[in-house]
């Protein structure tokens, strides 16, 4: 069956905004590799490259997660049920702070052990994990948030994309000086 114009503008821009969000916030990672070798060479590159390779899968429980907590928040929201709505987001919110600090925070402290996988010529990247182990907290943490907006307003899905451009954006524009 063919959409009605109007509703299929409506999922086009939806799906617009998401890929726009998703690039702009995933895309910041990949692009530090570039960084990575821009400013450390062939070795600091490789370094990076062992770091990030250990920080990102545990970051995947995140993006899967999002699919999970998502259902719920549109159910209440199409009920109109704003305090339903409210109390999905803030239980979400708590449960996922919990989940990830103690997940990522676990390897954080474990970091010489992982990066160990390598061999001891990589122990100079622990502090490069641990900073994205910890970055990766901070943007995992963040998916209650993201689901809510995305999920239960029609605004929503322009701010999360707009946030994430202009983390992108203001990311881009300190590495020099960092």
């Amino acid at each position: 069956a063919r959409l009605d114009p109007a509703l299929r503008r409506e999922v086009d821009t939806f799906v617009l905004l998401g890929v726009v969000s998703g690039v702009a916030s995933g895309g910041l990672i990949q692009t530090s590799q570039l960084a990575a070798h821009a400013f450390g060479g062939d070795s600091g590159a490789g370094e990076y490259a062992a770091a990030l390779t250990l920080a990102t899968p545990p970051s995947m429980l995140a993006i899967a997660l999002s699919t999970v907590v998502i259902p719920p928040l549109v159910a209440a929201a199409t009920k109109g049920d704003h305090e339903g709505v409210r109390r999905s987001s803030d239980r979400l919110a708590r449960q996922l702070t919990a989940l990830f600090v103690g997940l990522f925070g676990s390897l954080v402290i474990v970091a010489p052990t992982l990066m160990g996988v390598y061999g001891s010529g990589f122990a100079s990247s622990i502090g490069q994990l641990r900073v994205l182990l910890l970055a990766l907290m901070l943007t995992s943490i963040s998916v209650a948030a993201n689901a809510t907006l995305t999920s239960t307003s029609t605004s929503g899905p322009w701010l999360v994309a707009g946030l994430n451009l202009a983390g992108l954006l203001a990311s881009l524009a300190t590495w020099p000086w960092l």
